[in-house]
Formats: C-alpha cells, structure tokens, sequence
C-alpha cells in the first residue's frame, strides 16, 4: 500500500518523519487566487507523475479538506458608498477563499478519481480538517487504508 498526500500548504517538515506518506503534491495556495481548473490540474498531474502516468490506481481517496476564516465586518448604516463597496469586495473576497479551502479540493479529488480510482476501488471520503491536524488525519488515514 502507498501513501499519497495532497495540500495547499507545504507538508510541515516534522510530519515528514510521523506520517507514513510515500509522496505529497503540492496544490495551488489560496494565498494566491487559485481557480479550480488550477487545483484540480494539479491534482492530476501530481498523481499521473506518482502512478506512472496512470498505469498504478488508487483503492481509495480519502480528502481531508478545510480552513475556516472569520468573516468580514460588516457594514454599518452609517458607512459612506466607498466604505460599502469597500466591505463588499472583502465580503466577496472571504466567501471565495472559503469556496478554495472547502469546496475545490473535493472538486479536484472526485475529478482525479474518475481517471485514477481502481474499477473495484474501495472508498471515496471527505474530512474537514486543518493543517494543524496533518499528522493525525494522516495517521488516520493509513489506518482506514490498511482495514480496506
């Protein structure tokens, strides 16, 4: 069985050594607006690389996903018309760094399974979780593939 890892951010490099991931690919940063066609380029490219251009599949795919932001202040009755329109581009702004946390990385995956799943493959999963939780849900993770 292998490992494969997929984020917007760079594997913390003391999870190098507590995960048992075999390769990670790198995603498009949300710092950075990333469209979906870019996430999701990314993810298959990474895994056509890792599976010798689709010659090896996965039994699973298990998509740990997720941020979480605050939203933006909102406007008072009071604000002018430079303030209000000022408030909606970051309101606008916040909603599309969560669509590209939450929402593009289940796009991608789903997408890369139709090309990279095994035809009897196993699970398909979606988790929130934050980079904070990478080893756990990585540890998690390996867990759930090695009871397939």
């Amino acid at each position: 069985m292998r490992l494969i890892g997929a984020d917007v951010l760079s594997m913390p490099e003391n999870s190098r050594t507590t995960t048992n991931l075999d390769s990670f690919i790198r995603l498009p940063t949300y710092d950075h607006p990333a469209a979906l066609a870019d996430v999701t380029a990314s993810m298959v490219q990474g895994l056509s690389e890792v599976l010798n251009d689709g010659e090896e599949e996965l039994d699973a795919i298990i998509c740990a996903n997720g941020g979480w932001m605050g939203d933006p202040k909102l406007p008072s009755p009071n604000d002018g018309d430079e303030e209000f329109m000022a408030g909606v581009q970051e309101y606008g702004n916040a909603i599309n760094r969560m669509l590209e946390m939450n929402l593009f990385p289940v796009l991608a995956a789903g997408y890369a399974a139709n090309r990279f799943m095994a035809d009897d493959g196993k699970s398909f999963a979606t988790v929130f979780a934050t980079s904070d939780w990478f080893s756990t849900i990585m540890s998690w993770s390996s867990r759930i593939l090695n009871s397939i």
